[in-house]
């Protein structure tokens, strides 16, 4: 016959929820454990080959964010800009530079309207109006983003 001593009502209600806790924190320690080594691993291969698996979960989601970031430190920090001026010509004034920061502006705008989109950032009563717009934003500043890619550097 078992006894109500290993009923866990019979200890009280008190020691019962100190026996949950107790459990619950072991068994988290654990988990943690786990989740530590999987942070590991997600730097080492985001370093080996720029991007983790979980990163591919939402992987619209995690360009969209690498290239805002991106972006913004290219314009702040930039130390040149595509240029089609004839360098020789005295006469005209170079306003290649004004473009190119006009250029990084849209991409930034239309990266910005995509991660909304994912977020579904809207608080009005007709964000499905909202999200066809940042749509097409997206759309727009995606051939801005095309015809610039290959002067993405620094």
């Amino acid at each position: 016959m078992i006894t109500p001593a290993f009923y866990p009502w019979h200890y009280g209600l008190e020691d019962y929820k100190k026996l949950r806790y107790v459990k619950f924190t072991i068994c988290n320690f654990f988990k943690n454990i786990r989740e530590v080594g999987y942070w590991l691993k997600n730097i080492v291969d985001r370093g080996l080959h720029g991007y983790c698996q979980r990163d591919t979960w939402s992987f619209d989601y995690y360009l969209a964010d690498v290239i805002i970031g991106g972006s913004k430190i290219l314009k702040e920090t930039k130390h040149g800009y595509p240029c089609d001026c004839d360098p020789f010509d005295s006469t005209n004034e170079c306003k290649c530079e004004a473009k190119w920061d006009k250029e990084l502006d849209e991409m930034i705008e239309g990266f910005e309207a995509a991660k909304r989109v994912l977020d579904l950032d809207y608080e009005s009563e007709s964000f499905i109006k909202d999200i066809e717009a940042d749509i097409k934003l997206f759309n727009e500043k995606m051939k801005v983003f095309a015809d610039g890619f290959f002067s993405l550097w620094d």
